[in-house]
């Protein structure tokens, strides 16, 4: 089945693959964001990325014009040997990035100008009630996804996407110190590259190690 890549409004903290997506059919530009349910994650035989209620109008907040890359953006090969989890999907990865015990989201995309690499992180308020707010991690200007080329074999296509980490602690050959992850972190790929950029959270701020996979 086509993959359906549109991002739906849910609840995050628990990422459970279901084979429902098929009742949410793709719209006519394949990125709309609905608000549905109460479970949250990257859902298949197609698959949804679906962020929850709370995440909603703070995503709206900082950009009415965010989308998703769409399917047909990436290179033919990614998506054929990338594994689908409940927790990852080429656009989007989730997990508890800054260790509050509360779900979080990192979404790939773009607006009309620029593309975005964005986080959506809880944070606790002076009232003790959990909220959610934007974290650019990487932004630039808005490119054609089918005029980028590297030396997979297809020639044309969007070759970076992202990959869940989990907690642990590994030493890479490319960094002097080992790293020791509290919490969940995020790889962004790049098929044309021969390293990886891990992306953790820590001290209110995203930091990168270099990985050799």
């Amino acid at each position: 089945m086509l993959l359906n890549t549109a991002l739906r409004t849910k609840w995050v903290k628990f990422c459970v693959p279901l084979l429902i997506c098929q009742l949410f059919p793709p719209h006519l530009w394949g990125e709309e964001l609905l608000h549905t349910g109460i479970y949250g994650g990257v859902q298949f035989s197609t698959y949804t990325v679906e962020i929850s209620e709370a995440m909603w109008p703070v995503l709206q907040a900082f950009n009415p014009d965010f989308r998703l890359w769409n399917r047909e953006d990436y290179v033919p090969s990614i998506l054929k040997r990338y594994e689908l989890t409940a927790k990852q999907c080429p656009q989007a990865v989730f997990g508890d990035f800054n260790g509050d015990l509360v779900g979080d989201v990192v979404l790939n995309g773009h607006d009309k100008k620029q593309f975005l690499l964005i986080s959506i992180l809880s944070y606790k308020k002076d009232t003790g009630a959990f909220d959610y707010k934007v974290k650019i991690i990487q932004k630039g200007p808005l490119f054609n996804p089918k005029e980028q080329s590297c030396s997979l074999p297809e020639t044309k296509g969007l070759g970076t996407y992202l990959t869940y980490f989990p907690p642990k602690r590994f030493k890479s050959e490319f960094e002097e110190k080992s790293l020791n992850l509290k919490t969940d972190a995020f790889k962004l790929q790049d098929a044309c590259a021969s390293s990886v950029a891990l992306y953790y959270y820590k001290d209110g701020e995203f930091h990168t190690y270099i990985t050799g996979d």
